[in-house]
C-alpha cells in the first residue's frame, strides 16, 4: 500500500528494508525520544518481521509507512500508527513518528501525519487518534499541535529512558 502527497511517497516496510529499518532505529537524533528496548540488530529483524506478518492479516493492528521523497524516492523517516481499540463503532489508534534530522523544518512531518489522519478516519472508520511525546521534545509537540491535536493530559515520570524517569505529554484528535 502507498499514500501519495504533494512531495511524499508513504509506503510500508519490505523485507528489504531490514537495514533501512536498524539504520533509523540507532541514529541518536531519532531515538533521543523514541523508548526503544532493544535497539540490536535481531531486535530490528523481529520487529519487522512482526510488521510484515500483520501486513497481512485481516484485521490489522499496525500500519507503519517509510517516509519518501518523490522525487527522488529517498527515504527519510517513518510514520505510523497503531491500533488500540477497533469496533463497529470506531476505533482509537496511537500515532508515532520520526525523521532523519537534515529533513526537519520542511513540513514532511505534517505533511505525511495530515495524510495518515486522514486514512485513519476516512478508510479505517476509527474516531480518535493519540499520540504521546516526551515533554522536550518541543518539535514533536509543534507537529501535533500544527495537527489539530490537543493536549489532553501530561504523565509525571511516565516513562524510563536511558538512566532517568521522564515526563510524557498525551494529545488527541477527535473526528
Amino acid at each position: 500500500m502507498e499514500i501519495l502527497t504533494d512531495r511524499l511517497v508513504l509506503r510500508e516496510y519490505s523485507e528489504d528494508d531490514l537495514e533501512l529499518l536498524h539504520s533509523f532505529r540507532i541514529d541518536k537524533n531519532i531515538s533521543k525520544y523514541i523508548h526503544w528496548n532493544d535497539l540490536s540488530f535481531e531486535g530490528t529483524r523481529s520487529i519487522l518481521k512482526e510488521g510484515l506478518d500483520d501486513q497481512k492479516e485481516e484485521n490489522r493492528k499496525y500500519y507503519h509507512f517509510v517516509i519518501c521523497l518523490k522525487q527522488d524516492s529517498i527515504p527519510i523517516g517513518e510514520i505510523g500508527i497503531n491500533i488500540k481499540i477497533s469496533n463497529i463503532y470506531g476505533g482509537i489508534c496511537i500515532l508515532g513518528y520520526f525523521m532523519h534530522k537534515q529533513y526537519w523544518h520542511n513540513g514532511y512531518m505534517s505533511e505525511a501525519a495530515h495524510e495518515i489522519i486522514k486514512y485513519a478516519f476516512s478508510e479505517l472508520k476509527l474516531h480518535k487518534i493519540e499520540a504521546y511525546v516526551d515533554c522536550k521534545n518541543k518539535r514533536s509537540i509543534k507537529v501535533l499541535k500544527r495537527l489539530g491535536m490537543k493536549k489532553e493530559a501530561k504523565f509525571k515520570k511516565e516513562v524510563f529512558v536511558k538512566d532517568r524517569w521522564e515526563d510524557v505529554a498525551y494529545y488527541a484528535l477527535v473526528k
